[in-house]
């Protein structure tokens, strides 16, 4: 019998099913209208496909006065036939047949109906129960005759799987099917489902993180998000789902989920951007914008064209300097360069020698094609020699001007010392008799730099008279013979240095009979200001015998004044005008007595501003013995303002002229003179000079006392050289300094040096000497030095000192 059927609940699929039953002992089927019932009560139904063939079917039982249970099927299958088993007996049975695809279901089949027989063997109940979301086939309570078998199967909903299944209580774990084999007692078969669950893989990349990581277990239907986080400096590069890229996700959620998937996040640095630029007259590489990743580095070089250089390198407009590359590490952020260049500075070296100074000096940038004045000054005492630019001479200029500069240089000025002029010493005047040998001693004369270079003595009054050495630092004569009346012998000293300069000075010489000479006396030294009437005074000059017939005032030092009443013995005049710092002004007396002898005296008058003038302090008179070596002692001398910068200079007015070792020092000392008086007075005068040239005068007097004979001194001085230790030295100033020491067994005099290139003068000191600036010609030098004891005995030594211009270093 053969019927179709649809379902009607469903506008998708529709099931045509062909049923008929075919009612089947264990061994053999019959049709319904012709089968014997077993003993097994139970039957078998048959069914023709369907088409299209569907997933399944599920055979549904009821009995007389109940309806279908359309959730408990008694079978389930794919084959067009179906076995129920377990069947009451005695009782009428009601079956359908319905076809099934997925959660779709047809309509019933025909109806058919089978009616067991009566049971004529025991049977054994068994019940059989499914749980939620699934069925087991048969079920419900089965009646099983003894020693027959008896089979379930359990089907879970779609979505759902076997949790377990429990045998009489016990677990027999999810399986899909259970067979009771020769029954023997009553059993119960429970079956228990649950839904089906699916695992999500989720995996990040290295930089980032995803959160759930791992394998994560979500029930069929439900959903999970996944929370994509980079690490700092990266950004999401991808999101995998299941293969597919999902793109630049920070989250991902699987919704309904009814499959196992998979979640990949992959990460990438982030990049920025450095933008480099550069200004005119150079470049910077790379130039433009390059990226570089997180964490990364980007060095910039920074190159000026020719003839510029790097002015400044701003970083995020902030300078770096002149700087030539610029290195970004680490980088976390856009950033930017900016270079900016400038013209090259050319470098002036300017440097000034000993002397002077130039302005402006030491190393001086300029730009290219600029131009620059320098001033060229030179100090006290020193004069411009020449100005040197690259090692070029360019003549004594106190001013130059490089112009339209293009290249480095260097400006160089050279000074060379002023020459000083010397400062003539005659000697003291002296009283002699008649036929006695004079001395005129001009070795107190000194030149400050370069040394005297010749002495010459000249006769300019009185009797005539024959002198020999005239031409020495010493000259002598024998005294004309002289009337009652006596004569005065005027000498004058013409000293010159190595620069040609001469100064003079004069001394006197009484020659006398019986007349004795006056004694001039000009008076103290006076301080005064400008503007006052200063008089002076020649009132305290005497003359032993005949009297003063003549006095004569003239003015030696200091700015000049109008002498009033020079002829007399009191002369006036008004202190000039003067600068802050003073001024001395030097006045000599000569006073003629009638005999026509004469003498002379000096005194200073300060005009004072602001500077007070030093006070002179020659120290205190002596008595020696001749051939002893005296100290004269200046130190006592002192400036009311404190200046410590003093000069000295002795000169001996009176006695027999003796050598100083230093007339420029605080202490000079000489060996007292032989006479054949008993005794004998040596008169000294001290000027002082202050720093600002203000000077003040005083006078000591050693008295020496008449000579014992004493044996022939044949002993000559040891002289040792200890600066410079070596016979040869090479230098390139014009200059030299020397030094060492003297000894002898009655004391050496002085010490002396000439150089066979021109000059020669006097040692400072006598057993420990000094020379200072010495001055040299250029080439070879031969310096001789002899030393000198009190009986004439002498020893020389010599150094060869070799000057190199200058010029030679500087190139």
């Amino acid at each position: 019998m053969l019927e179709r059927f649809s379902n009607p609940l469903s506008t998708f699929v529709c099931l045509v099913l062909f049923f008929s039953i075919v009612l089947l002992t264990a061994n053999s089927g019959f049709s319904a209208d012709t089968y014997t019932v077993p003993q097994t009560a139970e039957v078998t139904l048959a069914w023709d496909p369907n088409d299209p063939t569907p997933e399944g079917y599920r055979i549904f039982q009821r009995i007389e006065g109940e309806s279908y249970d359309y959730s408990e099927p008694c079978w389930t299958g794919s084959d067009t036939q179906g076995t129920v088993y377990n069947l009451a007996s005695d009782t009428t049975y009601y079956f359908v047949v319905r076809a099934y695809d997925g959660d779709l279901e047809s309509a019933d089949s025909e109806e058919v109906s089978y009616q067991t027989p009566v049971s004529e063997t025991t049977t054994y109940t068994i019940t059989a129960t499914a749980g939620d979301n699934g069925g087991i086939s048969p079920s419900g309570s089965l009646a099983v005759a003894e020693n027959a078998d008896q089979a379930f199967t359990i089907t879970p909903d779609s979505g759902y799987s076997i949790a377990d299944v429990l045998v009489d209580g016990v677990s027999q774990g999810a399986i899909a099917s259970y067979t009771f084999s020769q029954v023997a007692a009553d059993h119960t078969i429970t079956v228990e489902f649950a839904v089906d669950t699916y695992w999500i893989s989720a995996s990040a990349g290295d930089h980032g993180d995803i959160d759930p990581v791992g394998d994560t277990e979500v029930a069929r239907g439900g959903s999970q998000t996944f929370t994509i986080t980079p690490d700092d400096g990266y950004s999401v590069a991808s999101v995998v789902v299941d293969g597919v890229d999902q793109g630049l996700l920070t989250s991902y959620t699987f919704e309904g989920i009814d499959a196992d998937h998979t979640i990949t996040a992959n990460f990438s640095a982030n990049t920025y951007a450095i933008t480099a630029s550069a200004g005119a007259n150079g470049s910077v590489s790379p130039a433009g914008i390059t990226s570089v990743e997180h964490g990364g580095s980007a060095t910039v070089t920074i190159t000026p064209d020719s003839g510029y250089a790097v002015a400044d390198v701003l970083v995020d407009s902030v300078s770096q300097g002149a700087i030539e590359s610029y290195t970004f590490s680490n980088v976390a952020d856009d950033h930017s360069l900016q270079a900016s260049f400038t013209a090259n500075a050319i470098t002036v070296s300017a440097t000034a020698g000993e002397g002077g100074t130039i302005t402006p000096s030491g190393t001086i940038a300029v730009d290219r094609g600029d131009s620059l004045t320098f001033s060229i000054a030179a100090d006290d005492e020193y004069e411009i020699e020449d100005l040197l630019v690259d090692g070029v001479s360019q003549g004594a200029l106190s001013s130059y001007t490089l112009e339209a500069i293009t290249a480095d240089c260097s400006v160089t000025a050279v000074f060379s010392p002023v020459n000083q002029a010397p400062v003539a010493d005659a000697g003291p005047d002296q009283k002699v008799d008649e036929g006695q040998v004079v001395t005129l001693n001009g070795l107190n004369s000194t030149d400050a730099d370069d040394g005297i270079a010749e002495f010459h003595w000249n006769q300019i009054q009185g009797d005539e008279v024959v002198l020999s050495g005239a031409d020495e630092g010493q000259a002598s004569f024998t005294a004309p013979d002289v009337d009652e009346s006596g004569v005065a012998l005027v000498f004058e000293l013409h000293v010159t240095d190595y620069a040609g300069e001469t100064t003079v000075d004069t001394c006197i010489v009484n020659v006398t009979w019986v007349n004795e000479p006056p004694t001039a006396d000009a008076g103290q030294a006076q301080t005064v200001n400008e503007g006052d009437v200063v008089t002076l005074s020649g009132t305290g000059s005497t003359d032993p015998d005949d009297g003063i017939v003549q006095y004569q005032w003239q003015q030696t030092q200091g700015p000049a004044v109008t002498l009033s009443g020079s002829a007399s013995d009191v002369a006036t005049f008004t202190a000039p005008d003067i600068d802050a710092e003073g001024a001395s002004l030097a006045f000599q007396l000569t006073v003629t007595d009638a005999g026509g002898l004469q003498d002379t005296a000096s005194c200073l008058v300060t005009v004072a501003w602001v500077n007070a003038p030093p006070e002179a302090d020659a120290g205190e008179n002596q008595q020696v013995s001749a051939g002893d070596e005296i100290t004269l002692d200046g130190t006592g001398s002192k400036d009311p303002d404190g200046d410590t910068d003093l000069s000295y200079r002795w000169s001996q007015t009176e006695g027999t002229p003796v050598e100083l070792s230093d007339a420029t020092a605080a202490q000079p000392s000489f060996v007292a003179p032989e006479s054949e008086e008993e005794d004998q007075t040596l008169t000294f005068q001290l000027t002082v000079t202050d720093s600002q040239g203000l000077k003040d005068l005083d006078t000591c007097q050693v008295v020496v006392t008449g000579s014992t004979t004493k044996e022939a001194d044949t002993t000559a001085p040891v002289l040792t050289v200890t600066s410079p230790y070596s016979d040869s030295v090479t230098t390139s100033w014009f200059y030299i300094s020397m030094a060492g020491i003297a000894s002898d067994d009655t004391g050496v005099v002085q010490v002396a040096w000439k150089n066979n290139r021109g000059g020669s003068g006097v040692a400072t000191g006598t057993e420990q000497w000094t020379i200072s600036r010495l001055r040299l010609s250029y080439g070879t030098n031969v310096i001789t030095l002899t030393a000198t004891d009190a009986a004439g005995n002498a020893t020389s030594v010599t150094r060869t000192v070799v000057f190199q211009s200058r010029w030679w270093w500087w190139w």
